[in-house]
């Protein structure tokens, strides 16, 4: 029965890796995201050539692009979970695989390129509170020095490393070095996870959580050549065609040369001095509403953010294949604009989403 609970526990820990990468990959769906891409058990294939340390790493990060070289940073990541030992402290001996691997990792990418480790991170995530004496020795080493406090901790985590002679380098690793004990358990982390899907998808079916899960789940098998997630990667677990997220852009073609009114000037002066009523600008057509709504945002003051709803779209709203005016296309067109300007959660559609479900989710995503 021993081997049975243990057996239950090593999944519960393989569960706590899966929700925790497919919940990090939502934010692959932010609007102008620095978050990239996401390797599921190693790291990309435009890393190291050498793959000394990557046995600890369960997920790696990158931002700005999908490579070492080209990444702004880069995170690599060890996710440790425990059922039956969730308040037991870790010490200093249960960190010593993971320090030895990290280290070895950031040799190889001091050995393969120079001055790159000064972009990377590395982070040991955890369920589990973490000995007050290891952090602070981590923090000793980081600064270069050693307290004698926590003798005991400074020198098995030298040992960990395997520095020898190099102290520079050691500060250094020990510097880039996260220690967080603040995860949450796995019946926590599921529920956090669904409620984050659920304000991405609203009115979707409860079986996406499952779908975007186990895609991350198959990213760690054999069966998938390419382990990486990217922003395309988790829409089409999602069942959402990338150009649903934007799906009624702006097509107004602006004038070469526009000549600025005083009407202009009158009407930014009404919005801006009635900021607490609806200002209505209404006109024939062919007068230049359309030109008008483009040359708002620049009179007004600085901050302020416009968003131009394109109803017309050229004439393509005629097109059943293009439409313009349903919540599906409107709502989800200016949320993921105002979410582009991190004023709130991007907002993708789902082919069981009800019009309510979209207003619902604007309002809240407004407030």
């Amino acid at each position: 029965m021993a081997d049975t609970d243990l057996l239950r526990a090593s999944r519960d820990g393989d569960q706590f890796h899966y929700h925790w990468a497919a919940r990090q990959a939502l934010k692959l769906l932010l609007p102008g995201a620095d978050l990239t891409a996401i390797a599921i058990e190693g790291v990309s294939h435009d890393d190291t050539e050498g793959r000394d340390g990557e046995d600890v790493i369960d997920i790696a990060e990158y931002y700005g692009a999908s490579g070492l070289r080209e990444a702004n940073r880069v995170v690599y990541r060890q996710l440790k979970h425990s059922t039956t030992r969730a308040t037991e402290e870790w010490t200093v001996s249960g960190l010593a695989g993971t320090v030895n691997g990290f280290a070895e990792k950031f040799r190889r990418i001091r050995l393969e390129s120079p001055g790159l480790e000064r972009k990377v991170t590395f982070e040991f995530l955890s369920n589990r509170p973490v000995r007050d004496s290891v952090l602070r020795a981590i923090g000793g080493l980081a600064a270069g020095g050693e307290h004698g406090a926590y003798a005991h901790e400074v020198k098995f985590l030298k040992q960990y490393a395997g520095f020898s002679e190099d102290a520079d380098g050691e500060a250094e690793f020990f510097s880039r070095l996260r220690v967080d004990p603040t995860a949450p358990g796995l019946l926590r982390l599921e529920g956090l996870f669904r409620l984050d899907l659920a304000g991405f998808l609203p009115g979707a079916p409860d079986v996406q959580p499952l779908l975007l899960k186990e895609m991350i789940a198959r990213r760690a098998t054999s069966l998938e050549t390419n382990h990486v997630v990217d922003r395309s990667t988790v829409l089409t677990a999602l069942g959402v065609p990338p150009e649903c997220v934007l799906p009624a852009p702006n097509l107004i073609d602006r004038p070469g040369r526009i000549i600025v009114t005083p009407q202009t000037r009158a009407i930014v002066d009404d919005i801006v001095g009635s900021a607490q009523r609806p200002v209505i600008v209404h006109a024939a057509g062919g007068v230049g509403k359309s030109v008008l709504t483009t040359q708002i945002e620049r009179n007004l003051p600085t901050g302020s953010v416009t968003l131009v709803y394109d109803c017309f779209g050229n004439g393509g709203y005629r097109r059943s294949s293009s439409p313009r005016h349903q919540h599906q296309q409107g709502l989800v067109q200016l949320a993921n604009e105002l979410a582009a300007h991190a004023l709130c959660d991007p907002l993708i559609p789902a082919g069981t989403a009800q019009p309510a479900d979209y207003a619902k989710a604007f309002i809240v995503s407004g407030r």
